[in-house]
């Protein structure tokens, strides 16, 4: 129970799957939760973005590209947990938002005070 196997019996099961799908009468092509799709298609064209980005502007200095690309995937998700709070219909509370606020103050360019 709760384990996945993976042999040749995997073929049929599929074959099962989908033909129960569609002899179902429902749109089983529809996502089940549109909204996610929606949110995760945008994350995923933005990555996609920064890769094809990445092999075209080769910088000498790939460490910071890195971090670039976990920096916004960091951001991408932090977006998507709080737009997924919102939508269901949590509040979010006063000190989360207060270290949004203070992250969002502190995110300067050091370049720039400096």
């Amino acid at each position: 129970m709760g384990q996945w196997k993976l042999n040749l019996g995997i073929f049929r099961r599929l074959y099962l799957q989908m033909k129960n799908d569609i002899l179902s009468g429902d749109c089983f092509c529809r996502p089940l939760y549109p909204d996610r799709m929606i949110l995760l298609t945008l994350g995923n064209i933005i990555n996609w973005s920064l890769a094809i980005y990445g092999c075209l502007i080769q910088t000498k200095d790939f460490s910071s590209y890195l971090l670039s690309i976990f920096m916004i995937n960091l951001v991408l998700y932090l977006t998507f947990y709080i737009i997924m709070k919102l939508r269901v219909g949590e509040k979010i509370l006063f000190l989360p938002k207060l270290y949004i606020m203070l992250s969002w103050v502190s995110w300067g360019d050091r370049k720039s005070v400096v």
